[in-house]
């Protein structure tokens, strides 16, 4: 379970975030949602220790992710798409994390069977498309079979037949019961999976809940749609 409290933080004069407080729970899928902006990626960087909070606390399993006794086992995180070596091929790639992290090897195979990618794994990663790249990340990601998956803008660089794949893919991870918290801007697809919602304007939580009591079941991306423009006052990517 990840739990988020109170968090807050500053750079400079300038308040990113504010008393942000939320939970995201095992077997479900949770969206952060928020205009850019709005202190969606530097909740998530403290969650992943990326970044230390002025007050409040972030935690998995009730550690914070520093604490965690194997951080690859317990959370697969994916904030920057594109940190590959251009000319290594993307099992080169995956075999190097998994070394450094101590996973079995036979884990490259895992996820790159899980991602599609088996098929080009020995391409090198510049020759990759952006929906490619994304898919690669979410294999590192994925590497150390995590309880705990956590990414920012997910859909980002895939086309139709990608994005369904991955609607897919995380309603399984969340099936599984693992814990799933993503960010994104495409409120149409996060109304296609996801099973809360957090929505956050100017630094602050705006509204929260299970998707289905806060929109309904009846064109839930139109009303989630709705509900956003009418929380953020209209601001959205602004």
């Amino acid at each position: 379970m990840i739990q988020v409290a109170e968090l807050t933080k500053s750079y400079g004069e300038t308040r990113a975030i504010e008393g942000i407080t939320f939970t995201a729970r095992p077997g479900r899928v949770t969206a952060l949602l928020g205009p850019n902006g709005a202190g969606k990626t530097t909740t998530l960087r403290i969650l992943l220790g990326l970044s230390q909070p002025d007050a409040g606390t972030a935690t998995i399993g009730g550690w914070q992710y520093r604490a965690l006794g194997d951080p690859t086992r317990t959370v697969g995180a994916l904030l920057e798409w594109d940190t590959f070596h251009p000319s290594r091929s993307g099992r080169v790639h995956l075999r190097a994390l998994a070394a450094i992290t101590g996973l079995a090897e036979c884990r490259v195979d895992a996820v790159l069977d899980l991602v599609e990618l088996g098929g080009v794994a020995d391409r090198r990663v510049r020759t990759y498309s952006q929906g490619m790249r994304r898919r690669l990340g979410l294999a590192a990601a994925l590497l150390g079979d995590p309880v705990v998956f956590v990414a920012d803008e997910p859909q980002g660089g895939l086309d139709p037949q990608g994005m369904r794949w991955l609607r897919e893919l995380l309603r399984q991870l969340a099936d599984d019961g693992r814990t799933v918290l993503v960010s994104s801007h495409l409120l149409a697809e996060v109304a296609r999976v996801a099973d809360d919602v957090v929505i956050v304007d100017r630094g602050r939580v705006v509204d929260r809940g299970p998707l289905a009591e806060l929109v309904g079941t009846d064109e839930p991306g139109a009303r989630l749609e709705e509900l956003f423009l009418e929380r953020t006052k209209g601001l959205a990517g602004s």
